[in-house]
């Protein structure tokens, strides 16, 4: 006999997509809708014969019922989840072999984002590490602070002194003009 804890749940995934319901497939399987309800809701384990004639009828490959393929997929998912970012989740082992057998292509979906996410991540680390380490862009960036500071520091002065004259305005504006260059 094939056993799966999930088995049930991927041959209901597979019936659903193909559009059929548990009388119709049972019914063409040539057993009863109530013993595919318990192979559906894992009650039942699926014998070989008659996992080769579900995978037959529904034109799938028998090995996507293998338990190490799944196996394969709940420990990628499980992997992932170990990361500090998703440390505020409440995810157990439960809940991902129930998505590994319900929607294994959410499962590689997570993996493949996770892979870009952590990619981008070693990116932007080796971006910053460059940037840091070029004295061009050091001594632009000091300039360009240098620079804002002095026009946040005159807008300052020009404002707390209301009482300054246009003539004076202009020659300290000058000034500070002659200071930025």
């Amino acid at each position: 006999m094939a056993t799966s804890p999930l088995l049930g749940n991927r041959l209901k995934r597979l019936r659903k997509e193909k559009g059929l319901t548990q009388v119709q497939l049972a019914g063409q399987l040539g057993i009863s809708a109530s013993y595919l309800n318990l192979l559906e809701n894992n009650r039942r384990s699926m014998t070989v014969p008659l996992l080769l004639r579900v995978s037959q009828l529904l034109k799938v490959d028998p090995l996507i019922f293998s338990p190490q393929e799944e196996g394969h997929l709940i420990a990628e998912v499980a992997d992932t989840l170990k990361d500090p970012l998703f440390k505020d989740t409440d995810i157990g082992e439960q809940d991902i072999a129930a998505m590994a057998a319900d929607a294994p292509e959410l499962c590689a979906a997570l993996k493949k984002t996770y892979d870009a996410y952590k990619s981008s991540q070693a990116n932007l680390q080796l971006l910053s590490e460059r940037l840091s380490q070029d004295l061009l862009f050091t001594d632009s960036s000091f300039r360009l602070r240098t620079l804002v500071t002095s026009i946040l520091s005159s807008t300052e002065i020009v404002h707390d002194h209301e009482d300054m004259g246009v003539k004076e305005r202009k020659e300290f504006l000058q000034i500070v003009l002659k200071d930025s260059e």
